[in-house]
This record gives C-alpha cells, sequence and structure tokens, in this order.
C-alpha cells in the first residue's frame, strides 16, 4: 500500500511539475516574442528620429541663411 502512495505521490508532483515547467516555456516564448517586437519598434523608433533630425538640420540650415528666427509662433501652435 505505502508503494502505491508513493508512485502516485510521485506522479502527481511529476504531472503538476511538468504542468508548471510547460506553463513556464510558454510564458518565455510569450515574453520573447513580445520583446522581439518591441526591439523591431525601438530600431524603427531610432530610424525615424534619424530621419527628423536630419529634417531639422536642413531647416535649421534654411532659418540662418535667411536670417529667419528659431520658433515660428504660428508653427509652434499649429504642433501644439
Amino acid at each position: 500500500m505505502r508503494k502505491i502512495i508513493t508512485i502516485t505521490g510521485i506522479c502527481i508532483i511529476g504531472f503538476v511539475t511538468g504542468k508548471a515547467q510547460s506553463h513556464l516555456v510558454s510564458t518565455q516564448d510569450t515574453m520573447a516574442t513580445y520583446r522581439k517586437r518591441i526591439d523591431e519598434l525601438d530600431k524603427e523608433i531610432i530610424h525615424l528620429l534619424g530621419d527628423r533630425m536630419q529634417a531639422a538640420r536642413i531647416i535649421g540650415a534654411y532659418k540662418m541663411k535667411h536670417n529667419l528666427a528659431v520658433v515660428q509662433p504660428d508653427r509652434f501652435k499649429k504642433v501644439l
């Protein structure tokens, strides 16, 4: 009788542990997927910020060449 109880207990513990590990792997896979997507988005954001900086430099050079104020009130209001 003790052997049956011990074997049953071991089987139950193995099942619960296996299910927990399965859930852990699933969670890790899900997290890896989301983290990969965040990394992709971060790369896009950095690229877009680089493009924006280049456009801002061109505008800055234009304003300097044509003696325009750095801040354009109408543009500032439009952006807000």
